[in-house]
């Protein structure tokens, strides 16, 4: 299975690239994971959970016999660790916006071992969202000493063959005796950081030298007639080409006028053609949004989106009528790679083509962009989003929530009617309560125009017919340990 670049870690606390959260899924185990249909979490290092009748103590019981790779037990203090170091680390960890809704107003995080399997989460206010979120890799248990750079010793269902090859390959070996154990003898994940890497995959895997690649944009039709495509966007074997869990948007600094006001918010989303905008950027990469939450996440669809289209007179009406005119000149933000930079440009050309005003692009380095972004200094930003957890809280919980960091709620968005909602999400005992408070959370974000959706991201994967069990999540997250290898 190829990566598309070698990954910048795989510690769990700081993993944050595709590359490196497939390697570290394969090498951890956290205390739930997300089936491939995403319909609710369940047991994996945790055997099951309950919580209190105040709906804020969990208690998460561990499987008996859970051990590290190199045949030391796992214990409940390992995941206090884990969540603790992303809470109180000095040099805050790249996945700390995990633990938020676990922290109170100090920004303390009550967790505790009450004995080796038995760990104990105490909430500063109802998340019932919280199985679903400890899935992720980056809060997998956490061992004293930091995890070794090239050989990270987890308690997943694979552990690393070998030393990492850096720029070369990766290579894991099954877990044995792991409780979800692995049917292959081995997984090598080649690592391809070259330029045009896709096509070089590509061209490997046409070759038999991969079971599972990467498809080039231009590529995908041809794929589709030659291997067929996945019959639900998901499963191999064929053409991958689901939804990821990913939205791509325009956003507003909805704190200060001109874009504290809806209608102007909503002048500019319809000034933008998606559908255009998608072809310059590659369509088979990308499908045009007219919502928030990404397709294949369950409940997405539901809402509508009446200004996720191209209608120049409806636009100039809405802004005609607005008591605050736009300023002289509006400052457009966005990360300097191409895919971005292609994107900001479409949207100056849109505006500059309807609005008398000037339209600075002013793209940015990632760090920089990052500042910029926390600093609010831009009109409107080039957005993206990966959900956190593949449901509909994953897309709108942290992004739209009023007490978020401003790097996942750049814009300052802080309205009641999307508020409310979200915060009846948090503490809504049943599923169905649930996705119906999301719902309203989200269509009221559509109707307030908060952000301005663009196109969610497709998956883009060609597997091997020689391949069984592989699932492609919306994440992208794959079980490895359910892959299996016909002999030939």
């Amino acid at each position: 299975m190829a990566l598309d670049r070698d990954p910048a870690t795989l510690d769990p606390a700081e993993v944050r690239d595709e590359a490196g959260r497939y390697v570290v899924d394969a090498l951890y185990d956290s205390l739930t994971e997300m089936p491939p249909d995403v319909a609710g979490a369940r047991p994996s290092a945790a055997l099951n959970w309950t919580v209190g009748p105040d709906d804020l103590e969990w208690t998460f019981l561990l499987r008996t016999g859970g051990r590290w790779h190199d045949g030391t037990p796992v214990v409940a203090e390992d995941f206090v660790r884990a969540f603790r170091h992303l809470a109180e680390a000095d040099d805050p960890p790249f996945n700390r916006n995990l633990v938020e809704p676990l922290l109170d107003d100090a920004g303390a995080i009550d967790v505790r071992a009450e004995d080796e399997t038995t760990l104990v989460i105490r909430l500063p206010a109802p998340f019932a969202d919280l199985p679903a979120l400890v899935s992720d890799p980056a809060l997998a248990p956490r061992r004293e000493e930091p995890p070794d750079p090239e050989r990270p010793v987890g308690n997943g269902p694979f552990r690393m063959g070998e030393a990492w090859a850096h720029n070369q390959f990766i290579r894991l070996a099954p877990t044995v005796g792991h409780h979800a154990a692995a049917t292959v003898d081995e997984v090598l994940l080649p690592i391809y950081a070259q330029l045009g890497s896709e096509q070089v995959q590509y061209e490997d895997f046409r070759a038999g030298a991969l079971d599972v690649a990467s498809v080039p944009v231009d590529e995908v039709e041809p794929a589709q007639v030659l291997y067929g495509r996945s019959p639900d966007g998901h499963a191999g074997p064929g053409v991958v080409d689901g939804a990821r869990a990913s939205l791509t948007y325009l956003g507003f600094d909805t704190s200060e006028p001109p874009f504290d006001d809806p209608d102007v918010r909503r002048a500019v989303s319809l000034l933008i053609d998606r559908d255009v905008l998608v072809a310059q950027v590659g369509s088979q990469g990308r499908v045009a949004a007219d919502g928030i939450v990404s397709p294949g996440i369950p409940g997405a669809g539901e809402a509508t989106c009446d200004h996720c289209r191209r209608d120049l007179v409806e636009a100039l009406g809405l802004l005609e009528a607005v008591e605050a005119p736009l300023q002289d000149s509006i400052v457009l933000i966005a990360p300097d790679d191409p895919a971005s930079t292609r994107v900001a440009e479409s949207i100056v050309t849109a505006l500059r083509g309807a609005l008398d005003v000037a339209v600075a692009f002013r793209p940015q380095p990632l760090d920089r962009y990052a500042e910029a972004l926390a600093e609010g200094q831009f009109d409107l930003f080039l957005g993206g989003w990966s959900a956190t957890r593949p449901t509909m809280g994953g897309f709108l919980d942290p992004m739209l929530d009023a007490t978020a960091s401003p790097l996942d709620n750049p814009g300052r968005i802080d309205d009641a009617e999307v508020q409310e909602p979200l915060l009846a999400a948090r503490t809504a005992v049943t599923s169905n309560g649930r996705r119906a408070a999301w719902e309203e959370a989200e269509q009221a974000a559509l109707d307030l125009a908060v952000i301005a959706p663009l196109y969610h991201p497709l998956l883009r994967t060609v597997v091997s017919d020689d391949v069984t069990g592989f699932v492609l999540a919306p994440g992208p997250r794959v079980d490895l340990a359910a892959v299996s290898v016909p002999e030939e």
